[in-house]
């Protein structure tokens, strides 16, 4: 990481911490949540084919501890990562023969992926978390994902509204919240969606609301990062077919990815709860911190001080009173510059340049014209930044599109492009603008 001593500092201080929550405070007691790993995917820094003694030793060790017969398994296609994969008991996944560049100062490893199921089998084979945390943590390794779950059996967070107090679910559409996620300006509704990798569109506050007759569930944030999903466990599984013979069943899942370490780091911070035996507690105090629904505001009463609201008593019952724990990570997500910006033009927009330059060049700038025409009626009205580049543009290209100069109002602008767009979308190939190369004449 960025900040080696920070982190350790931060891992070290938790352990001291978990101590004072376990013995002084009694957390777990008060804790009204079922904590379960969901996923586990780790790197071990040994060739998996090396007849080396230690490697081989520390193999037959881990599938001792996995409790799986390292012989029995049924091979799999490699994918893009890897050139072979290998499945046991029908869960649990390794991956050998890594393709492109290797970890600096790596000259060989394996991955073991644990899914949700394949987590449910560890245990149900009397597989113990802080023997196989202990293992992992006694080699070179990199946690790249780890899931934390908190199961409310109970119903002691509501879905629905009833009797006049607002659920779960209206409490997300209106945002009752304080997040540690970025925000955006709307909530986009689809389709049901379980757990589905990279489906959402970013870090953002108010969530990716699912909601569907199946089922219903909220997504924050990105799988790669850090990522919180709420959802109706019990109907998921009835859309499966599975059924649980349970009146309610919430789940509130969070992934930690690979990107700023976030998965290590949370597997660091479970492994001294594990030991410490205060599991429960971590997961309450990383979920109150990701998301922390609140009472029903006053009327006038301003988002940006949400944080002051008590928290909703019954998400404050199922975490058991804990307070949050902020995370030391990294900040994974690049803001946006000029390069960034430049960067995913050139990756996103190069093949559909080409094509509209192949049309025409007054083409080609007409569908600018109009997608900034577009951005400045519908966003940043008061952002004189975005304005002025948009006048920039234009004064490029002073012979096709006019003459004016930085004093020209907003208005005057969106007119002059309105104008020049709405006779410009035709061919121009009788002026000999047929193809791409047209384009640098201007």
């Amino acid at each position: 990481m960025k900040n080696e001593e920070t982190y350790l500092k931060y891992i070290k201080d938790f352990g001291n911490n978990a101590v004072v929550l376990k013995n002084q405070m009694s957390l777990e007691s008060k804790v009204k949540t079922t904590s379960v790993f969901d996923y586990f995917k780790f790197a071990v820094y040994y060739p998996w084919k090396d007849r080396d003694l230690e490697a081989v030793s520390y193999k037959a060790k881990l599938f001792e501890c996995l409790g799986l017969d390292v012989r029995a398994f049924d091979v799999r296609a490699g994918d893009k990562n890897f050139d072979s994969k290998l499945l046991y008991n029908g869960d649990t996944i390794v991956l050998y023969g890594a393709r492109g560049n290797l970890p600096k100062g790596v000259n060989d490893y394996y991955m073991v992926e644990m899914t949700g199921f394949a987590c449910r089998s560890f245990e149900l084979r009397g597989g113990s978390w802080l023997s196989l945390f202990e293992l992992v943590n006694s080699v070179s390794h990199k946690v790249t994902r780890i899931d934390l779950a908190n199961d409310d059996f109970s119903g002691i967070v509501p879905l629905e509204d009833k009797d006049g107090v607002m659920g779960l679910k209206t409490r997300c559409e209106l945002m009752y919240f304080v997040s540690n996620f970025r925000q955006r300006k709307s909530v986009r509704v689809g389709k049901l969606l379980y757990g589905i990798e990279g489906v959402d569109d970013g870090a953002f506050g108010d969530g990716n609301i699912q909601d569907d007759p199946k089922g219903w569930s909220v997504t924050f944030g990105k799988v790669d990062c850090i990522q919180l999903q709420i959802y109706d466990k019990n109907k998921e599984r009835l859309a499966r077919g599975v059924h649980t013979n349970l009146d309610s069943w919430v789940r509130f899942e969070m992934r930690f990815g690979s990107i700023g370490d976030r998965a290590e780091t949370a597997f660091r911070l479970s492994y001294l709860a594990l030991q410490n035996k205060c599991f429960g507690v971590l997961n309450c105090q990383l979920l109150r911190w990701l998301i922390d629904f609140k009472e029903v505001p006053y009327k006038e009463y301003s988002r940006s001080k949400y944080d002051r609201l008590p928290s909703w008593k019954p998400y404050d019952d199922f975490l058991g009173g804990v307070e949050s724990n902020h995370m030391a990570i990294n900040q994974g997500r690049v803001e946006a510059t000029v390069t960034t910006s430049v960067s995913w033009i050139m990756n996103q927009w190069a093949k559909t340049c080409v094509m509209l330059c192949k049309v025409s060049q007054k083409y080609f700038l007409a569908v600018l014209a109009n997608s900034m025409v577009r951005y400045l009626e519908h966003h940043h009205e008061d952002d004189n930044a975005i304005e002025g580049q948009v006048k920039t543009f234009f004064l490029m290209f002073p012979k096709e599109l006019g003459k004016y100069d930085k004093d020209t109002s907003k208005q005057e602008l969106l007119d002059f492009i309105h104008t020049y767009s709405d006779g410009s979308v035709q061919d121009d190939t009788q002026n000999g603008n047929t193809g791409v190369f047209a384009w640098n004449k201007y």
